[in-house]
């Protein structure tokens, strides 16, 4: 049996969108090389590339998965995954925080700084910390801060390179 199909096509460019139902999938997409857009309240939110590239909150992605904005998973991140049967060829897994003078309290400085804090709200003994890591301290010294209590976010002060809050 063939699948119904609704094709929109646009003559200027020969642009065709086209939605369908198949067996038990149901498509929606771009017939032609050209990009798919998701709008809402007459915005580009998401943008699928014709090369496959997925862009949430730009219009150009750069890599696979480009979100510019806030992203937020409330199950497990895995980063890598890869796998190589060739013993020359090794794979690193990274999870890369980059940020460009992103001091925890706000200020700027020259050069890339990543941080990543861990946050926890409780444990079995109610004496949870947060934990700062972070290489912006005193110009890209490596460090790991604890914070004073379990619920102060631990700091590092970027005009006096020092810690605003917390404990090394």
């Amino acid at each position: 049996a063939s699948s119904p199909k609704l094709i929109i096509k646009d003559t200027t460019n020969n642009c065709q969108y086209i939605t369908y139902a198949q067996n038990s999938n149901a498509h929606l997409g771009t017939s032609s090389d050209h990009d798919l857009m998701i709008d809402t309240n007459n915005t580009t939110r998401i943008t699928v590339k014709a090369s496959g590239s997925v862009g949430i909150g730009t219009t150009s992605p750069s890599v696979e998965l480009d979100v510019n904005g806030e992203g937020r998973f409330s199950r497990d991140l895995t980063v890598g995954g890869i796998s190589t049967a060739s013993s020359t060829t090794n794979f690193e897994n990274v999870l890369r925080v980059k940020g460009k003078n992103n001091y925890s309290d706000g200020t700027t400085w020259f050069g890339d700084y990543g941080q990543i804090l861990l946050h926890a709200t409780g444990n079995m003994t109610n004496s949870s910390r947060r934990y700062l890591i972070t290489n912006a301290l005193s110009n890209n010294k490596f460090a790991i801060i604890r914070s004073v209590d379990a619920s102060t976010d631990p700091v590092v002060n970027s005009t006096s390179n020092a810690i605003n809050s917390g404990h090394a």
